[in-house]
C-alpha cells in the first residue's frame, strides 16, 4: 500500500467537519479493505494498465472529445466485433489476455475507435490480424437486407502491414487490423456524410503512427502471471466506496491511470491539462471516484475546476447538501422536470487532503451518507 493511501506516514486528516455538522456514514464502510489478487478478474487489471499507452481519439482530431457507449475493458476478444459492429471470428480470440478499447466522436466530424488487444504471442496476434483482415468486415445483422455492405480491401498510408476493410454505410466506414509484437492494434473511423475513404483512412494511419511507440513503453504482465496481479496495486481501490450491487458486474470500474481515465471523461481535452496542472498520479472508479494528486492545492484544484463547470452548466444548479465536510461543492440535475418520469441526480466534490472526490447518487440522504464515509476511509488507519 503506498504511503498516500495512509494517514500513518504523510498527515493526511479527515475533511474537516463544517457547520458543525459531525459525519454520519450510516452503514457505508469506513474500514478499507484487503482485495488480495486478481484471479479470474486479472485480465481488466491488465487491460485498465495498458490503457494508459493508448493514443486518444482527441489526439487525432480535437474535435473528437465526447464519450461513446461501450468503451474501456473487453470481456472478451470477440466483445469488440459487438462494439464495432463487425465480425470477430472465435478462432481470432485464440490464446487472448486482455484489451481495451476507446472511442471519440463528434456529431459534426465522425467518430474513431483504437482498441488494443493483447495476446500471449507474437504469431497469435499476427494469426488474428490475418483473419480479421478478411473476415472482420460488417456484421450483415445490423443491415436491412442481412447481407451487408460490398467490402473492399484497401491501405493504411505508411503502415503497410495493417489490413483494412471499407464499405458504405451512408458514408465511408474503414477498419483496420495490426499485429505489432503480442498486440493487436485495431482502429474504426467514419466521418459523417463522407463517402469518400480518405480521410477515415488518415486518422486511422495517424492513430498507428502514435499507437506503436506508445504500447511500446507498456510492460506486459507475463500471461502466467495475469491472475497474480493485484486487484488494488495501490491500496486506493480499498479505501473506495464499492459500487452498488447491481452495477458491480461493469467493467468501467476499477484502478487507473491519469492518461487512461480521459477514455471516460466528458472532456478530456480540458481534464488532461488539469490533471498535468495538479499531479494526478493514480485513481479508482467505484461507488465514489477518487483523484490522487500531488499534494492538497492539487486535490483543490480539482474541486474548484470541476465544480465551476457544474455551476456553468444550465442543466445543473447549486445545492446544499448539509454534508459536514468543509469545502464540498454539490450540484442537482432534474430531468424531465415536472412529468411523472422526473428524475433528480445529485453530485459532490470534495477533498480530503491530497485526494479529489466525486459522489454521485439519487438522494442526498445518501449523497450525505457516501460522502461521510468516503471521507473516512481515506483517513481510516
Amino acid at each position: 500500500m503506498s504511503a498516500g493511501c495512509s494517514n500513518t506516514g504523510d498527515g493526511t486528516k479527515p475533511a474537516a467537519p463544517a457547520d458543525g455538522i459531525e459525519l454520519d456514514p450510516a452503514n457505508y464502510p469506513t474500514t478499507p479493505r484487503d482485495l488480495g489478487k486478481a484471479g479470474s478478474l486479472g485480465g481488466y487489471v491488465e487491460a485498465r494498465r495498458m490503457a494508459d499507452f493508448m493514443t486518444m481519439p482527441f489526439d487525432i482530431d480535437p474535435s473528437l472529445i465526447d464519450p461513446c457507449n461501450h468503451q474501456g475493458a473487453l470481456s472478451r476478444a470477440a466483445s469488440l466485433g459487438s462494439n464495432l459492429d463487425t465480425i470477430f471470428p472465435e478462432s481470432a480470440a485464440t490464446n487472448y489476455v486482455a484489451g481495451f478499447v476507446t472511442c471519440g466522436w463528434s456529431e459534426k466530424t465522425g467518430a474513431l475507435r483504437n482498441a488494443v488487444l493483447r495476446y500471449t504471442t507474437p504469431e497469435d496476434a499476427a494469426a488474428a490480424a490475418t483473419e480479421l483482415g478478411i473476415k472482420g468486415g460488417p456484421d450483415p445483422q445490423w443491415f436491412t437486407d442481412k447481407d451487408g455492405p460490398t467490402v473492399t480491401p484497401t491501405a493504411i498510408p505508411d503502415h503497410p502491414d495493417a489490413r483494412a476493410l471499407t464499405w458504405q454505410d451512408g458514408r465511408a466506414v474503414v477498419v483496420a487490423y495490426t499485429a505489432h509484437g503480442p498486440f493487436l492494434l485495431v482502429q474504426s473511423a467514419f466521418l459523417d456524410s463522407q463517402p469518400d475513404p480518405d480521410p477515415a483512412l488518415t486518422w486511422i494511419a495517424e492513430t498507428l503512427t502514435q499507437q506503436i511507440p506508445l504500447i511500446d513503453e507498456f510492460e506486459p504482465t507475463p500471461a502466467d502471471q495475469i491472475t497474480d496481479l493485484p486487484l488494488d496495486p495501490t491500496g486506493l481501490v480499498g479505501r473506495t466506496l464499492d459500487p452498488p450491487p447491481d452495477r458491480q458486474t461493469q467493467l468501467v470500474f476499477g484502478h487507473y491511470g491519469p492518461h487512461a481515465f480521459l477514455t471516460f471523461s466528458d472532456d478530456p481535452v480540458a481534464d488532461e491539462k488539469l490533471f498535468a496542472e495538479a499531479g494526478v498520479t493514480e485513481l479508482v472508479l467505484g461507488g465514489a471516484n477518487v483523484y490522487k494528486t500531488r499534494d492538497a492545492a492539487g486535490a483543490k484544484q480539482i474541486v474548484t475546476e470541476w465544480s465551476d463547470v457544474r455551476d456553468r452548466d444550465t442543466d445543473w444548479n447549486p445545492v446544499d447538501a448539509a454534508t459536514g465536510i468543509e469545502g464540498i461543492r454539490c450540484h442537482e440535475q432534474v430531468s424531465k422536470r415536472g412529468t411523472d418520469e422526473a428524475r433528480t441526480l445529485y453530485t459532490c466534490n470534495f477533498s480530503v487532503d491530497a485526494y479529489a472526490v466525486t459522489v454521485t447518487a439519487a438522494q442526498v440522504a445518501n449523497l450525505r451518507q457516501m460522502a461521510a464515509a468516503q471521507s473516512l476511509l481515506l483517513t481510516a488507519e
